[in-house]
């Protein structure tokens, strides 16, 4: 069963798709961030680890308010709420390219990241409440990777050539305040409710946290590898720009893969695709870590990767919102992908660090499989006690 079966499932098309597009906001500034320090730091004259900090000071107030969505997320009505945190994070984001003390960037992105969770949190509960979650999120996910791109090709060519980084980051609150648009068409409330009976919470709680151990794993082992693809590819004896714009389009077989993965998994069993989809990611990583044939290789492999890493992950986020029954898990998702998305740089930087990026590839390749393992351990325990029930 590929839909979400539940009888409270958000089933209102405009609704679904006002989440959708929440999605790609929520997502905006965690998509440029490469950018946004590559340009911030030079114009702050910023240490490489003091601009580590940009990141840093966003990503933790975007995992504070995505872990304590589940508290917040019933207690407010989801439009006003999406109003004041989108109008604040994408304010805080178009000024800090006016900013020239960090002591003032890094809690102003700080805030932004709170900012940008609460609308992740949303959207995410929206989406994996739907009729469908499988395509929403295949559409979400495809279209976040569309829009950084455009934002990003647009910056690079007209916007930081033109005005330097305020260009970068009035578009970027642009794009955003687009997006934010929507907000008149969410739900007022998700009918799904958190107060499962007590039976119901205990056989979903084991799925819940296997699957998102299995998001966790899967963006530390992603991240650690794409964190480092431009590295790697000069590795292979590319120069600098032509592995510039094989990571470009890279991005566009991303976005096919999550719409791969909204379409083929309507089709196919949860976990046959599981199984073939992360065995091909952690080949892809294994064999961009030890191919080193020049260009055309490097672009074979990080196209394979990115195609399979997109649809890797639209899989684990509708297997979250399939296998949990209370709305509390997949609420907490952008917490786990964030911490994920820090853990593996973190680590495999420290493997990078030695000079081995064939280290790193089985790295990547092994937290793939474990997240495999921990996916398909949790939809059995899904399919066990929806049968005992």
């Amino acid at each position: 069963m590929q839909r979400n079966d539940r009888k409270d499932a958000l089933n209102s098309g405009r609704e679904v798709a006002a989440g959708v597009i929440l999605f790609w906001f929520g997502t905006m500034v965690y998509g440029i961030l490469p950018l946004y320090i590559g340009t911030q730091a030079p114009r702050l004259a910023l240490s490489p680890n003091m601009a580590g900090y940009i990141g840093t000071a966003y990503l933790c107030g975007f995992v504070a308010s995505t872990a304590s969505a589940v508290w917040w997320i019933p207690r407010f009505g989801i439009r006003k709420l999406s109003a004041i945190a989108g109008m604040i994070s994408l304010a805080l984001i178009g000024t800090s390219g006016l900013i020239t003390d960090v002591a003032v960037l890094y809690p102003s992105l700080f805030a932004a990241g709170l900012g940008s969770g609460v609308i992740y949190a949303i959207a995410c509960r929206i989406i994996g409440s739907s009729g469908d979650p499988d395509r929403n999120f295949g559409f979400g996910t495809g279209g976040q990777v569309a829009t950084v791109a455009i934002v990003m090709a647009t910056a690079t060519a007209w916007a930081i050539p033109s005005a330097g980084m305020p260009g970068l980051t009035f578009l970027t609150a642009i794009a955003m305040l687009l997006f934010l648009s929507c907000v008149p068409f969410l739900p007022g409330r998700i009918t799904q409710s958190f107060d499962e009976p007590a039976a119901h919470r205990h056989d979903g709680s084991l799925a819940s946290i296997l699957s998102l151990l299995a998001m966790l794993f899967l963006f530390g082992g992603g991240t650690s590898i794409w964190i480092f693809a431009q590295q790697i590819g000069v590795s292979h004896g590319n120069s600098l720009s032509a592995t510039g714009y094989v990571l470009s389009f890279a991005l566009i077989a991303n976005a096919a893969g999550c719409i791969a993965a909204s379409w083929i998994s309507r089709r196919l069993g949860r976990g046959p695709l599981l199984i073939v989809v992360q065995f091909c990611l952690s080949a892809f990583c294994l064999l961009l870590a030890y191919g080193h044939a020049g260009l055309p290789y490097f672009a074979i492999a990080i196209f394979g990767w990115s195609f399979f890493y997109g649809f890797s992950v639209v899989i684990g986020m509708s297997l979250i919102a399939v296998v949990d029954r209370s709305g509390r898990a997949i609420t907490g998702a952008g917490a786990v992908q964030s911490l994920g998305a820090a853990i593996g740089p973190a680590v495999g930087g420290n493997i990078v660090g030695g000079g081995s990026f064939e280290s790193l590839g089985i790295l990547s390749a092994s937290a793939v499989i474990v997240s495999l393992l921990l996916g398909l351990t949790a939809l059995q325990s899904h399919r066990r006690h929806a049968q005992d029930r």
